[in-house]
């Protein structure tokens, strides 16, 4: 439930309230033991949006979270649910022709009981005792002009394990996460003199270096991938698509499973299309 109040023409109020409940019945046959978890929360949520202008906005965000988590630990204790709370604070921006729009956020998110791999059996997961997670985002999107297209985004994210009972976890990164990520998209648009329009485009995604294990045994390498795509709009009904991922066939990994497997992202990918509606 929640609802936005207009404070006045310029301050808006948002609240609301969120209640769980949450039934688990984790049965171990080998072990013949059943565990019983019953979990309820009430997790508010408030935010408060100062209008600059009838373009740009600042605001600030706080609320917490409730997550169930699934499975069991290499014991068989199923997990405690996840518990978080969460503080942002931001600015939004729109172009007076309205074509682009762009955001800025700042953010620190602590979460209790965050399932990471085991350092010591890949096999299973542990809960981190309390996670925090804080950095900054920011992204662009829309018209430059009438034929061409933007979206960019950028993010900064720090990530540390605060508080455990085991002391090797203390100060770690979360696996897989990366500090930075960016990516960017463009896309050129026109009628054909024949009917129809095109698009031509194609965009970056990068992808910085992740820790491999919650010990930090070991890194993933930070990667960037190129994308090409296109489109040929016969008429309103018909277009032909056509997408290039992975355009350089680079070697990339994409996540980690604790100590024992690494991912490799997909080589390059050539996928045409047809879309037709009737």
């Amino acid at each position: 439930m929640q609802d936005q109040i207009d404070l006045t023409d310029r301050w808006k109020l948002l609240a609301g309230v969120r209640f769980d409940q949450f039934h688990q019945d984790y049965e171990n046959r080998l072990a013949g033991t059943t565990q019983v978890q019953k979990h309820s929360a009430t997790t508010p949520r408030a935010g408060l949006t100062y209008l600059l202008s009838d373009r740009a906005s600042l605001y600030v965000s706080a609320g917490r979270s409730f997550r169930p988590n699934t499975g069991a630990d290499e014991s068989g204790g199923a997990f405690a649910p996840q518990k978080g709370k969460a503080f942002e604070a931001g600015a939004k921006w729109q172009s007076a022709d309205q074509r682009l729009s762009g955001a800025v956020a700042l953010f620190d998110i602590r979460k209790t009981n965050v399932l990471t791999r085991s350092p010591t059996n890949a096999n299973f997961n542990i809960a981190a005792g309390e996670v925090r997670s804080r950095g900054a985002e920011a992204d662009l999107a829309g018209r430059l002009d009438a034929h061409w297209r933007l979206s960019a985004n950028l993010a900064y994210t720090d990530t540390e394990v605060t508080r455990d009972n085991n002391p090797a976890l203390l100060g770690k990164r979360l696996a897989n996460i990366p500090r930075v990520s960016a990516g960017l998209f463009a896309i050129r648009e026109d009628r054909l003199a024949s009917g129809g329009r095109y698009g031509l485009g194609g965009g970056l995604v990068h992808v910085g270096e992740r820790t491999g294990t919650a010990t930090d045994t070991y890194r993933l390498p930070a990667y960037t991938t190129a994308r090409l795509t296109g489109y040929w709009q016969i008429d309103p009904r018909t277009r032909l698509t056509l997408d290039v991922h992975n355009l350089f066939d680079k070697t990339y990994y994409t996540a980690s499973w604790g100590a024992i497997t690494v991912l490799p992202g997909l080589g390059r990918q050539v996928v045409a299309g047809v879309q037709v509606q009737f």
